[in-house]
């Protein structure tokens, strides 16, 4: 076959679930002699199915957790006992880093979630490019533009980003050269499926 762009349309599909069913009505062996009540069953598992223990059959676990049977925690060490085996140890506690002023996880995460934060500050939105502000910005601002400025590249509605040195848009842009158009496409005939099903 030829590299044509086809695609499977309403036709081609309902030609090709004709197709489906005829293999599949001529795959299935038919078995009179069973139906949908036939026991096809063994003798030796029908037997063991009606012999299967129900519920009743089940011991209860009642009363079987009893007093003798509880393990005895007196002897286990308490958190008291923990840290100050820790302490006598030279290790550093949670109070002890607290009391030294290091930094605790808690300290670290908050650190690190303001600076991702502050990375990108939507400012607002302008109705053209040329009203972003040119004096008093920080890199990481970031404006909406209503208007489509081809000359800078922004499509209605993109945000744009200070860089440091100029107005960045967000959005990118995307390479359509790839893509196939619709008035490319034309719809796969039933011969064809034909002869990709004979295939």
């Amino acid at each position: 076959m030829d590299d044509k762009k086809e695609y499977l349309g309403k036709n081609a599909l309902a030609h090709l679930k004709l197709l489906i069913k005829e293999d599949l009505n001529n795959k299935v062996d038919k078995d009179g002699n069973k139906v949908l009540s036939s026991n096809d069953f063994t003798d030796d598992l029908k037997t063991k199915l009606e012999n299967a223990p129900t519920q009743e059959d089940i011991p209860s676990l009642e009363g079987y957790a009893k007093e003798n049977k509880i393990p005895d925690v007196s002897n286990f060490q308490t958190s008291e006992q923990v840290e100050e085996a820790i302490t006598s140890k030279g290790y550093a506690t949670e109070s002890f880093v607290t009391e030294k002023g290091y930094q605790t996880a808690d300290d670290v995460d908050k650190k690190i979630n303001s600076k991702i934060s502050t990375v990108m500050d939507y400012k607002g939105e302008v109705n053209t490019y040329e009203e972003l502000p040119k004096e008093e910005v920080k890199k990481g601002d970031v404006y909406n533009v209503k208007t489509a400025d081809e000359t800078h590249g922004v499509k209605a509605g993109d945000n744009v980003a200070w860089n440091g040195t100029d107005w960045d848009v967000l959005a990118g842009t995307f390479d359509t050269t790839g893509l196939v158009k619709t008035s490319d496409l034309e719809e796969i005939t039933n011969p064809e499926i034909d002869e990709i099903w004979q295939s």
